[in-house]
């Protein structure tokens, strides 16, 4: 794999992770707004929608952790969180050799998300898992915009 392809692999997974983000922030605003449709008008119920613009991927999952029962995805979302920290603060540097250049292909990832994987495998383990997880977020919070049709019904 040329540098320019490793960098731009690693762009791709942290591209994946991003869309993650954005679900999540999505799955919490709606999940706000289901609150805020069943509570009776005199109990207040006093967020913003700007904060989970500002949180990091664990943030938001600890959010989704409040507004979810989904204790599965929950941890599969934890589980997740640890290879996109892996990714975004060491797969680079760990690819350094000491004169700060790339060593070459194959890339010598050190981290211990690889368990025997290449770095080529485990990229795309990152952005297959990241879409994977960025769709079942999106059916639990189709299922909250549709939760007030059916109690009405």
């Amino acid at each position: 794999m040329r540098h320019s392809e490793f960098y731009f692999r690693v762009a791709d997974a942290l591209a994946g992770c991003q869309l993650l983000e954005q679900e999540l922030r999505l799955y919490i605003v709606a999940a706000r707004a289901a609150i805020r449709r069943n509570l009776p008008v005199h109990i207040p119920y006093r967020t913003s929608e700007d904060d989970c613009f500002k949180k990091s991927l664990g943030q938001l999952i600890k959010k989704f952790k409040e507004l979810s029962n989904d204790d599965e995805l929950i941890g599969e979302l934890n589980k997740f969180n640890d290879e996109r920290n892996a990714l975004a603060h060491q797969a680079i540097v760990s690819c350094m050799n000491p004169d700060d250049e790339l060593d070459s292909p194959p890339y010598n990832f050190k981290v211990k998300q690889l368990r025997g994987m290449s770095s080529d495998e485990w990229l795309s383990k990152i952005r297959i898992d990241s879409d994977m997880l960025r769709k079942k977020v999106f059916e639990a919070g189709v299922e909250l915009e549709f939760d007030h049709i059916s109690d009405a019904g």
